[in-house]
């Protein structure tokens, strides 16, 4: 059986540095190969040769130290010439999970941004996780999982579990809901946080325990809150190490296409962000 493969989109930004170690890490945990991916876009004028020989400078001493931080890590490059989402996709498809860094809120150039990095979410058909320097080496040892109780998709709750097990962390599921809720007296939740629905509460019980049942070794909690999910879900970033959320991978008709929810962390969330697709 081959190991699997993380692909790692990289380039010269401290934000690639950062996806490239996160991506060792998990290497070394999953016994994966990482792949190191460096896109040439065509440009007039000017010599393919010297730009592909700085280019494979930049694959080969990233690889290189990578292996020499990470004991045991198996690192191959790739070289590829065209349309870095384009490519991006193409290499993530020949991969177990797509890892890239992502540049913060207010930044205006470089690799990844804008455009690329969201046309690469909404098509790509692979896990992806999207990391930026600063959210690495937190340690908070915490897995949030964004959960829709009303529409449950084991394949992102698998991914944060698993990584959970991997890392020996917690887990931390939180569902939110945009509406008034009748609430009965003495229904509540979590301090600072409107109470909900007992159904709602009941159905949050149910994933608990048939979690807690699949892995008793990591600790589990979560909440339902009536309120904005992006706002749950940001809030309770800033004391995790990872945040997954779930991602339709029904095309829409005119390009890709990603959610309020999955923008709005890839902008602001403090931890890498793994984004799951499902059908």
């Amino acid at each position: 059986m081959n190991a699997p493969v993380i692909v790692v989109g990289l380039n010269t930004t401290a934000n690639s540095a950062a996806a490239a170690e996160w991506a060792a890490e998990e290497g070394v945990s999953r016994g994966a190969t990482v792949c190191l991916v460096h896109i040439q876009e065509p440009r007039r004028g000017i010599a393919p040769e010297g730009r592909r020989t700085d280019a494979e400078a930049v694959l080969s001493n990233a690889a290189d130290g990578l292996c020499a931080r990470h004991a045991g890590l198996t690192v191959t490059t790739r070289l590829m010439t065209g349309s870095p989402a384009a490519r991006l996709v193409r290499a993530a498809g020949e991969g177990d999970l797509l890892v890239l860094g992502s540049r913060a809120l207010g930044d205006i150039a470089g690799f990844l941004l804008g455009s690329v990095l969201l046309t690469v979410v909404g098509r790509v058909e692979r896990p992806l996780v999207v990391v930026r320097a600063p959210g690495v080496g937190r340690n908070l040892r915490t897995v949030l999982i964004g959960l829709n109780l009303r529409e449950p998709y084991d394949p992102a709750l698998a991914f944060g579990f698993e990584t959970a097990a991997r890392h020996q962390q917690d887990v931390h599921l939180v569902y939110a809901e945009e509406r008034r809720l009748p609430v009965p007296a003495g229904i509540g939740g979590p301090a600072g946080r409107t109470p909900v629905a007992p159904e709602l509460q009941h159905l949050l019980d149910e994933h608990l325990a048939a979690w807690r049942s699949r892995y008793p070794e990591v600790k589990i909690t979560g909440w339902v809150a009536e309120g904005s999910p992006t706002v749950e879900l940001l809030r309770a970033a800033s004391s995790a190490d990872l945040v997954v959320v779930g991602k339709h991978t029904r095309r829409p008709a005119r390009g890709a296409h990603i959610g309020r929810l999955t923008h709005t962390l890839l902008r602001h969330s403090p931890a890498p962000v793994a984004i799951v697709p499902h059908g």
